[in-house]
């Protein structure tokens, strides 16, 4: 909250007022630049804490390669154990040893790639229309296979189109 406070304290200086520091963090909002930490998605106010968010285009574009998808698996929140542990597990290894070999950061992204799968059908049968062929989980889902298809065998071809090309 000081943060907030500090931050339209500071732009209200010169010539902006605090109001037009909340209206423009609120619209901000709406267009998913930052995040609100009561998780609300129209507005903010003062006292209401945000932070910013990465653009998705860059992490939709890199989660065909798989140095970047076993560097997400560090920030990534897993709500199951068993997968936990296997980044656990790859992690302290990496932490012991220095970087981890390509075969064990597959590992890591195989373990999540099935968390993923497990949470879309969870939703799916909660949500029917979750997850349809063109949706963003079925996107990811299909871009993780693909950069684990092409670590496993690299001659074959990766010209599949997405459908953010189209």
């Amino acid at each position: 909250m000081r943060i907030c406070v500090g931050l339209a304290s500071s732009q209200s200086r010169p010539r902006f007022k605090r109001d037009d520091v909340c209206q423009a963090r609120s619209w901000l909002l709406q267009k998913n630049e930052i995040e609100a930490d009561d998780m609300n998605q129209s507005a903010v106010n003062l006292a209401i804490a945000s932070r910013s968010v990465p653009p998705a285009f860059p992490h939709s574009r890199f989660c065909a390669r798989l140095e970047y998808l076993f560097g997400v698996l560090t920030v990534t929140l897993i709500s199951n154990d068993t997968t936990a542990q296997v980044f656990a597990d790859l992690l302290r290894s990496e932490n012991q040893r220095g970087p981890l070999g390509g075969f064990q950061r597959a590992r890591g992204v195989d373990a999540f790639l099935g968390y993923l799968k497990k949470q879309r059908a969870d939703s799916r049968a909660a949500f029917s229309q979750f997850g349809e062929a063109r949706s963003g989980s079925s996107f990811v889902i299909q871009r993780i296979e693909s950069a684990l298809n092409f670590f496993r065998n690299p001659t074959m071809s990766q010209a599949q189109r997405n459908m953010l090309d189209e």
